[in-house]
């Protein structure tokens, strides 16, 4: 009764996860964009391996059913996962060649179900060993196309928080998918290489693998249903910003801006100045305050005022250290480090210290 009872509880919970996937993924195929349709696609096969999964009896009683789910339709998922990656890099990249194996090999599929049905019958075990012997290659394939295009076109191309998020969404299906096709593989493997292997042992083992796949791939839609909602225009803002990629600027004259603003910030120390700002500091490094920012958010995680405000603080830091005895008080030394007021000194000092300026000078 215990057993049935959370059967159901799991069965319910992949119902209402598989309904949340086709609903969203309409919202993305409907879209203008290429990548946002790619995106609802794939959203759309994800949720339905669920419907698949929990009706499979009501599925194998409708012709109509049978057809569309016959084949291994998630060959699908590896092109559309990593076409929705390249086309960042590559927005006019052709993708129909992508499709035309995926297609084929589900066609030869459907056309055995609906004209050779005693075949197909008759061989679904060993055409399931044949696809389950080629899948993990296949997967494996797109899993390296797609981590070529980040390392050759996108991890300098893109903003630090837009490469994490693409990054974390494509690793994460890629894995899901190597993990579910290798759950399957390692035992048909065993089987074809020793007789002498117990079945039933095999058996135990993978429908252990799969089970642990099925709520990995739970875990992972659920990171699906949060992705897709990110980048919808009214929350994708509030992650990434609606600009995703940095300034051409920035990537073409890295090392020339790093040496601009190491001159001033480590040599001239200009932070010692109360009037710092971003415009006193594009000026004296003749960029504009918009590649200044941006260079200083990508390279250091910590926006202008904060790279200021840091700089300050290990400024207070070394001169307290220095003259333990020194004629200053706190916000004097503070003062002389570019701390305008003892607020935003205290503040700030807080915020990358953790303690207060008095805690920290009780520690020496």
């Amino acid at each position: 009764m215990n057993h049935l009872f959370w059967e159901n509880v799991f069965q319910g919970a992949q119902l209402f996860l598989g309904i949340q996937l086709i609903c969203i993924s309409f919202f993305k195929i409907f879209n203008k964009s290429l990548r946002n349709r790619l995106l609802g696609f794939f959203t759309l096969l994800s949720g339905l391996v669920y419907f698949y999964t929990i009706f499979m009896e009501e599925v194998a009683n409708s012709q109509f059913f049978s057809f569309i789910f016959t084949g291994p339709n998630e060959v699908f998922h590896a092109p559309l996962l990593y076409l929705y990656i390249a086309l960042l890099s590559n927005p006019s990249k052709k993708i129909l060649h992508h499709f035309i194996f995926p297609l084929a090999y589900v066609f030869v599929y459907k056309i055995l179900f609906l004209f050779f049905k005693d075949i197909y019958h008759l061989q679904i075990q060993n055409l399931g060993m044949l696809h389950y012997f080629f899948a993990p290659f296949y997967f494996g394939y797109y899993f390296y196309l797609g981590v070529k295009v980040f390392k050759q076109d996108l991890n300098d191309a893109l903003k630090t928080k837009a490469r994490k998020k693409f990054k974390l969404f494509y690793y994460a299906f890629n894995i899901l998918y190597l993990v579910s096709v290798l759950s399957i593989f390692v035992p048909v493997i065993a089987m074809l290489i020793s007789t002498e292997i117990n079945k039933d042992h095999v058996e135990r083992l993978f429908y252990v693998l799969v089970e642990w796949a099925t709520i990995l791939g739970m875990l992972v839609n659920v990171l699906l249903i949060l992705y897709v909602l990110s980048e919808s225009k009214r929350f994708k803002k509030f992650f990434i910003g609606n600009n995703i990629f940095k300034e051409r600027k920035v990537i073409i004259n890295t090392v020339i801006i790093r040496d601009k603003l190491r001159l001033l910030f480590e040599e001239d120390k200009v932070f010692l100045n109360p009037n710092c700002n971003i415009n006193f500091v594009s000026k004296k490094a003749h960029e504009p305050p918009k590649i200044v920012s941006e260079f200083i958010q990508e390279n250091y995680g910590l926006s202008f005022n904060d790279y200021v405000s840091k700089l300050r603080v290990e400024e207070f830091k070394n001169v307290l250290v220095k003259n333990k005895n020194t004629k200053y008080d706190l916000y004097g030394i503070a003062n002389k480090s570019g701390f305008k007021s003892r607020a935003s000194f205290y503040r700030a000092f807080k915020k990358f210290e953790g303690i207060t300026p008095g805690e920290f000078k009780k520690k020496l």
